[in-house]
């Protein structure tokens, strides 16, 4: 069992869409350093590219108690493929709760217009490696433009 971590709560994302098709913004995870989680903003500035194909997500069932001292023992899995979501940054060694592991982990940020296509509202998912399938990973970090 893990205990309990305090944390000094996220600020908001920041996304936007230019005119020119361009996602800015910034996103929040925490890093460790010198042995403590303290936020970190992590600013992007990326075209708007291919979405990435739709996919399923595994979720976990949280408890209502603290999720660092209880950790879900269970995922499940969407019942619908998720679909329309644009990579905007990957974090390396990240964390963003509640994450799927509540561990350090690799993620990708993805954009999704909530909105309609006449008003658009952009919002950020944020999609621990270990919660998608490896093909939607590697092609997130193709669109991204990343090498592993």
């Amino acid at each position: 069992m893990k205990e309990a971590i305090e944390l000094t709560p996220l600020p908001l994302d920041n996304i936007s869409l230019t005119n020119e098709g361009v996602f800015q913004g910034k996103v929040y995870v925490y890093t460790e350093t010198e042995g403590k989680l303290n936020p970190k903003e992590i600013p992007f500035d990326i075209p708007k590219r291919a979405t990435l194909s739709p996919f399923y997500y595994s979720k976990p069932i949280v408890a209502p108690e603290d999720p660092f001292k209880n950790p879900p023992g269970q995922f499940i899995r969407d019942s619908q493929p998720r679909e329309g979501y644009y990579p905007i940054v990957l974090i390396k060694d990240g964390l963003r709760p509640p994450n799927h592991l509540y561990e350090k982990d690799d993620a990708i940020y993805c954009a999704v217009n909530i909105g309609s296509d006449e008003e658009p509202n952009w919002e950020t998912r944020y999609f621990p490696e270990q919660s998608i399938p490896k093909e939607t990973w590697e092609e997130a970090l193709t669109l991204l433009g990343i090498k592993k």
